[in-house]
């Protein structure tokens, strides 16, 4: 077992223990230069990519390609709420139950 690995178990039992986790060592700023910049030119790449592919936009979410037909959760939530609304309507309003509270 490596010495990183010992740390790295040694900390998780602290925090088992209901520690304080511990902190990751920040990276200096002349290192992360780097990888921002190339993380962005990765981003330009994929962007030129998408855009030579015809996908235009840059959200990438599932709900351009979504079924027109499906139904949201706030509509079943919305129709529920107004079938117990008519339920409720027709209950206090049918003839032959005598007036009062309704079990």
């Amino acid at each position: 077992m490596t010495w990183k690995e010992k740390k790295a178990l040694q900390n998780e039992r602290v925090v088992s223990l209901s520690g304080k986790p511990v902190k990751k060592q920040r990276v200096p700023l002349s290192l992360a230069r780097v990888t921002m910049k190339k993380q962005k030119e990765r981003q330009q790449k994929t962007l030129q990519e998408d855009m030579v592919l015809g996908r235009f936009g840059g959200n990438k979410s599932t709900s351009s390609n979504r079924d027109p037909g499906k139904r949201k959760a706030e509509d079943s939530v919305l129709r529920s709420t107004q079938r117990r609304t008519y339920e409720r309507a027709n209950r206090s309003f049918s003839p032959g139950r005598p007036p009062g509270p309704q079990a």
